[in-house]
């Protein structure tokens, strides 16, 4: 079939599975028609595939591929972020535990001030008092 790729060549081309050829026919990202019960793919669809698969040259001519040996200006932008990222995480932590221990020393001190204040308290039972009246209110 001249200007078709089966399946299974187009798979050994790309170096996948004829499955992952399958789902991609399935999802609606490879066009393809369907001949004697077989699937084919046209070749200008099968070549955006190939060209769509091909390493990708970056901004400092170092392709993907070989972006270990040189990195790349986008994945040193990406290490930056990442460590902007960390720093920020760090000084967060400090803030939450500045908060934390804030807190704990609010807490500390709302506690010791009402102890304070039922200390103030008159020695004698309000308690009693307030019922005591409210008995013999309710007697008389």
């Amino acid at each position: 079939m001249n200007g078709k790729l089966t399946v299974t060549e187009l798979a050994k081309q790309l170096g996948v599975t004829n499955q992952a050829i399958h789902n991609r026919i399935r999802r609606g990202t490879l066009q393809a028609g369907k001949i004697d019960g077989a699937w084919y793919v046209e070749q200008e669809e099968a070549q955006r595939v190939l060209d769509a698969a091909k390493p990708v040259e970056n901004d400092v001519s170092t392709s993907i591929e070989n972006g270990i040996d040189k990195p790349c200006k986008t994945c040193e932008q990406w290490e930056e972020k990442y460590q902007e990222v960390v720093e920020l995480n760090e000084y967060l932590k400090k803030q939450i535990e500045w908060f934390k221990d804030q807190l704990d020393k609010q807490t500390i001190l709302l506690a010791q001030e009402q102890s304070l204040r039922v200390k103030a308290l008159p020695k004698t039972s309000w308690l009693k008092r307030l019922f005591g009246r409210a008995q013999s209110e309710v007697a008389g």
